[in-house]
This record gives structure tokens, sequence and C-alpha cells, in this order.
């Protein structure tokens, strides 16, 4: 009985924690570049289940059936594409990346939607935009600025600098930080020659109903492991009473 109970408590926390993956992706449904997030599950296999007491431990049996989120995965895959008409906003070909100076070091974002800080900085996300000379800061007074398709930044007609935008091989080995950048191994990114839009932004890959959809599923998959634990509560307390009574 008490192998079901803690079935039970097992699929309440993955469910719990499939519902807090969901919500960020909820939050960031309007954030540009967002790549959705998705959970796998798993069971324990072949565990040893022991009594600790003051002899030691002893051993009652193997127990399988318990769940666990096994991974949260980040699906590759873009967004749609919206026109916006802005010089600053740009969208990279499939598995190209910007590279970002984070507090960490140099990280990887698809997100496209440009600013210039008060500095005159090219920034994403509150990160500086690097260039092939490093962080890139636009002259003061010059031109307006706009990017070319292979990633050319220009004031006027003045060439300020490159963008430095990079791809992986293998894009599973990007580990997410925060919402919209990713980390890599040093020495993973290589540099991509790729094609740049500018005047148009990738939008989140969140599809909103979808994820509410999911999130409904969750709940109840956690009130049907709640019921569970409930079911084993009173198959528990019948027990006891019965066997008092004999």
């Amino acid at each position: 009985m008490f192998r079901g109970v803690l079935a039970g408590i097992t699929g309440m926390r993955a469910q719990l924690l499939r519902q807090d993956v969901i919500a960020n992706n909820l939050a960031n449904a309007a954030t540009p570049g967002y790549r959705q997030d998705t959970v796998a599950f798993s069971t324990y296999l072949d565990t040893y289940m022991y009594r600790a007491d003051q002899r030691g431990l002893t051993y009652l049996g193997n127990f399988t059936p318990a769940m666990v989120l096994y991974e949260t995965k980040t699906i590759h895959v873009p967004g749609p594409i919206e026109t916006t008409g802005n010089p600053l906003d740009i969208t990279l070909s499939p598995g190209a990346y910007l590279a970002v100076e984070a507090p960490g070091g140099v990280r990887y974002t698809r997100r496209g939607d440009l600013t210039l800080s008060a500095e005159g900085y090219l920034e994403v996300g509150g990160y500086r935009v690097l260039g092939r000379s490093g962080q890139i800061r636009i002259p003061d007074q010059a031109g307006p600025v706009h990017i070319g398709q292979d990633g050319t930044v220009f004031c006027g007609e003045e060439e300020v600098d490159k963008l430095a935008i990079v791809g992986f091989e293998d894009e599973s080995m990007l580990r997410k930080e925060g919402s919209c950048l990713f980390a890599a191994d040093e020495g993973a990114a290589r540099e991509a020659e790729a094609s740049v839009l500018s005047g148009c932004l990738e939008k989140s890959s969140v599809d909103a109903v979808m994820e509410m959809v999911h999130l409904v599923d969750a709940f109840r998959a956690y009130e049907a492991s709640q019921r569970a634990i409930q079911a084993q509560d009173e198959a528990t307390a019948a027990a006891v009473n019965r066997v008092g009574k004999v």
C-alpha cells in the first residue's frame, strides 16, 4: 500500500514540475525568438527499497512504478515570422544565432528585436550584441542604422561592424539560460554565414492554445495521482480498523 502512496507522490511532483515548464512557456508566448520547452518522463527501474532502523537496513524489495521528470528539452523549431518594418528588427536563417555579452560570458540568442542603448551600443534583451570587433557601438550623430542581408551594420552609408553570427553542429548541446539566451561548451560555436532579414521578427514558437491544453492535462494527471493517494489511505485505514477488531 505504501508503495502506491509513493507512486502517487512522485506522480504529483512530476506533474507540478511539468506545470512549471508550461507556465514558463505561456509567460514567454510573446517573447521574440523564444523556443518552447517540453518535458520527458521516466520511471524508476529496479529501485531497491530499504527500511532503516537501529539494527541497520532491511531489504524490502524492488519498486518500479514511481514516475519522475527525466529532463526538460528545448524544441529548436523557429517561430512564425512577423513583418514589423523596424530596421532594427531582424530574423536569422534557421540554425543561426547572435552572440551577445552576458554577465556569465558570451551567450547566444535567436531574439532579433535589437535596440540602441543610451550609450549607443546595439543591444537585444538588455545584452550587448557582439560583432567581429567586439561590442557594436554606433557612432554619435551618425545616419540611420540598418542591417544588411549578410549581417553588416550600417550607419547611413558607413559600415560600422558585422554581426557575430554563429551556428552549432548539434543545437541540442545548447543550454537555455533565462527566456532567450543559450550557453554552449567552449569551442562548440562556429562562425556561420547566415541570411539576415531586416524589418521582420521571429516570434515565439509557443502555441498558447496548445499550452493551455497541456496545462489542463497536467492538472488532471495531478488530480488522478492525488485520488490514488486518497484511495491508498482509505484502504490502509480500513485494514488497520479491521485488524483491530480481530
